[in-house]
């Protein structure tokens, strides 16, 4: 009877690590990793036998807890252990860190966090047992743990090494909330929604916000790209082409977000989410009039608006909450802890930042009329697509404070924006008029005056370090700078519109005889097919 009890308290202990976080106790100087090599069903008893443990001795008791940690987003299994939020190492490689084991010095290693590596969180289940109750015990050993060099608190259960959770700090900003019970990281990086490649999740983003402003019609996960089509609604497809298949065989607006095992939508005036493998479709309730233009996930959070006001909600319908009134509104997005947005569109538009928690609203020192705004590695880019109040469209990029840092692509006179030379002359500050001086456009073979693409610029999208844009009949790219203005391709579409990047590849709208096909084409320039 004793074994079989001690049996079923490992096998507790193994399977459902508590989720947990309180401020830092413990051991004034960092431990080596201490291994549970058995669990006991009764409360700890102190290590005998002097003040240096040996291995195998019991140092403390692992607690049921109703906490939940959270990595950019995702939440992670945890423990409570001495009142602290543990997580495994191992665990953590699959919220995009890296991580060794040193077999020579007996040590596990966090040695840094991308968001180019795998993001693919673990299931987490929901604790069933009562918080604070005994779970296990923890025992001694000789293995060390590093974060970034530096040695740390660790345990081992069930042969995975379980460091504090406070120790990530080293990769992002980690705050509680005492309120939902939550721990959190987002690590730095993590929370730019436009990252290598536009894949997505790495920040716990359902998207990119290029790729939303864009409508949404795709969105990367792994190795999975998920996009919307006018003739069979929400598709899934392999980024090496392969697996298509169709998940919901109806039309959807899209705004897609794709967050762990969930795709999130809109249409019909609502918020929708469906699995990843399309089963279990629901509408998320309290979401009745949110506008099908703009929709953002970010963790467990969905950013949306009615155009009345700006409004996060949880993803399962509650915790509603009004972030700030708005005001004839366009050009709303939100990126990390920052909501940004333009109002009055026909007077004088006035450009804004505000916190997620509805606090900091700060008017932005931007004048002009745009009509897109994307947020990319801590800079505003917004579409400027008139002339009267400026010297000629163009993107306009600001850093977060909203001071003039270039325009894109470099128009002035004198500038050399040439495909086949793949060179710009001119890469800074473009806020001077040329006096009208007409010079010939060496990408449309005619004339025009002040700034190349006049009144021709339609979408565009940030991703990384480039800059995709479509100028007439053709798909552009440029790099950030201003340099290696590139054509990726040029048809004889009679529209081509709402260009998202998914990994490698361009997904973008053909309207031509008012098909509105989808189509996509790699970022090289290559690969370009039909993706209905």
């Amino acid at each position: 009877m004793r074994k079989s009890k001690k049996l079923f308290a490992m096998l507790l202990c193994l399977t459902l690590l508590a989720l947990t976080i309180i401020p830092a106790a413990g051991f004034d100087e960092p431990k080596p990793v201490v291994a549970i090599d058995e669990v006991a069903d009764e409360p700890y008893e102190p290590a005998s036998g002097g003040n240096t443990p040996k291995v195998g001795d019991i140092l403390g008791e692992v607690k049921y807890t109703d906490i939940v940690a959270y990595i950019n987003g995702a939440a992670i299994p945890a423990a409570n252990i001495n009142g602290d939020t543990y997580v495994a190492v191992e665990d953590l490689g699959f919220y995009g860190f890296d991580w060794v084991w040193d077999g020579t010095n007996k040590a596990v290693k966090v040695t840094g966090w991308s968001k180019d590596n795998k993001f693919e969180p673990k299931p987490v289940p929901k604790e069933t047992a009562k918080t604070g109750d005994f779970k296990c015990n923890y025992l001694y050993t000789n293995i060390k743990a590093y974060v970034n060099d530096k040695l740390v608190d660790g345990y081992n259960i069930g042969g995975e090494t379980l460091i504090n959770f406070n120790e990530l700090s080293a990769y992002g900003k980690i705050t509680w909330d005492g309120k939902a019970r939550e721990i959190r990281l987002v690590t730095d990086g993590g929370n730019i929604t436009s990252g290598s490649g536009g894949v997505t999740n790495s920040g716990g983003n359902g998207t990119t916000v290029g790729n939303l402003v864009n409508r949404g019609i795709s969105a990367i996960s792994g190795d999975w790209i998920y996009y919307r089509t006018y003739s069979n609604g929400l598709n899934k497809i392999k980024t090496d082409g392969t697996g298509k298949t169709v998940l919901l065989d109806r039309y959807i607006r899209g705004n897609i977000n794709v967050i762990g095992d969930w795709i999130y939508y809109t249409g019909d005036r609502d918020i929708y989410k469906i699995k990843i493998d399309g089963t279990g479709n629901i509408k998320i309730p309290n979401t009745a009039g949110a506008t099908e233009n703009w929709m953002s996930v970010a963790g467990d959070w969905i950013y949306y608006t009615d155009f009345n006001n700006l409004y996060k909600i949880r993803t399962d319908g509650k915790d509603k909450q009004t972030i700030t009134e708005l005001d004839n509104a366009h050009n709303i997005v939100v990126d990390g802890d920052w909501a940004y947005y333009s109002e009055d569109w026909v007077n004088d538009m006035k450009h804004y930042k505000v916190k997620t928690d509805g606090t900091g609203k700060t008017q932005l020192p931007i004048k002009g009329t745009f009509t897109y705004l994307i947020v990319e590695n801590g800079r505003l880019y917004y579409l400027h697509t008139y002339t009267h109040d400026m010297q000629g469209t163009g993107i306009y990029v600001y850093d977060a404070n909203g001071k003039e840092i270039i325009v894109l692509p470099d128009m002035r006179i004198g500038g050399n924006p040439d495909p086949k030379t793949n060179t710009n002359a001119n890469t800074g500050n473009s806020n001077s008029n040329s006096g009208g001086v007409e010079s010939e456009n060496p990408m449309t073979g005619g004339f025009e005056s002040d700034r190349w693409f006049d009144r021709s610029i339609g979408d565009f999208n940030v991703s990384g370090d480039w800059v995709y844009f479509v100028a007439g009949e053709t798909i552009y790219k440029t790099r950030t700078d201003g340099t290696e203005l590139t054509e990726i391709v040029k048809r004889n579409y009679s529209g081509l519109g709402f260009l998202t990047i998914s990994g490698d590849w361009i997904y973008f709208i053909d309207v031509a005889d008012n098909k509105f096909l989808m189509h996509r084409i790699k970022t090289d320039g290559t690969g370009k097919e039909i993706a209905e």
